[in-house]
């Protein structure tokens, strides 16, 4: 197969031979953290309540807005995990994270998770959704076919949020919305212990690549012969 060509802007220029292989890697995360509404502290929620009062069968449907669907459960002692169709997601008693990629449709499970938080006695208190610039952003799917739709998308449920980009426009660039409503106000004993760090490789050695995947026999081609060498028959 011939090589792919890598254009100017960092977004790869498929041929045909590969189109149908096209697949979207850089993942969209979404983490929302919450806070009881009467105001007592997170520490005070059993271990199986809050969003934990829900089961696979509520987040089977959860996932089901962002077109995936769980394959996977496993309950551990401070959060439920489940591995959904395009990536994972977290759900502890006070906070849900998710992680997806290809062309899901990740925003469009906000509200419900919002709704179903409100009915187990739950506001927020910090919101986040980040992502890489994408590969093949004409592949999107409403809300996720430009930045400036997600903002649009989350402005009008998260009016004090705020976006940001990291890194040259032209090149590979982080996009991150948040609204905080940490309350950080006086004689408040909040401090800010997390810190999140992620890290990302890109145009790593094709045979090396395949030490951090599955081997699937349509997508490990695609890599080798984007690197120039020749898939195993």
């Amino acid at each position: 197969m011939p090589p792919i060509e890598v254009m100017s802007n960092n977004t790869p220029e498929v041929s045909s031979e590969l189109a149908l292989f096209n697949f979207e890697g850089s993942e969209k995360k979404m983490e929302i953290v919450f806070v009881p509404e009467d105001g007592t502290h997170v520490s005070e929620i059993p271990w199986d309540a809050g969003l934990r009062t829900y089961r696979r069968d509520h987040w089977d449907e959860v996932v089901g807005l962002l077109n995936g669907c769980i394959l996977l459960e496993d309950v551990e002692e401070h959060y439920d995990v489940y591995l959904i169709s395009e990536s994972s997601l977290f759900v502890y008693t006070d906070r849900v994270v998710i992680l997806t990629c290809g062309t899901t449709t990740l925003l469009k499970t906000l509200s419900e998770i919002l709704g179903c938080a409100e009915k187990v006695g739950l506001k927020v208190s910090y919101f986040q959704y980040s992502r890489k610039n994408f590969l093949f952003p004409e592949e999107q799917l409403y809300p996720h076919s430009s930045f400036d739709q997600e903002v649009q998308y989350m402005s009008q449920i998260f009016e004090d949020g705020r976006p940001h980009v990291f890194g040259p426009l032209t090149d590979d660039h982080w996009c991150v919305f948040v609204a905080d409503r940490i309350d950080r106000g006086v004689g408040k004993e909040t401090v800010d212990k997390e810190q999140t760090l992620n890290v990302y490789m890109y145009d790593i050695d094709p045979v090396v690549a395949q030490m951090f995947m599955k081997a699937d026999p349509l997508i490990i081609p695609s890599i080798l012969a984007a690197g120039g060498e020749e898939g195993e028959g």
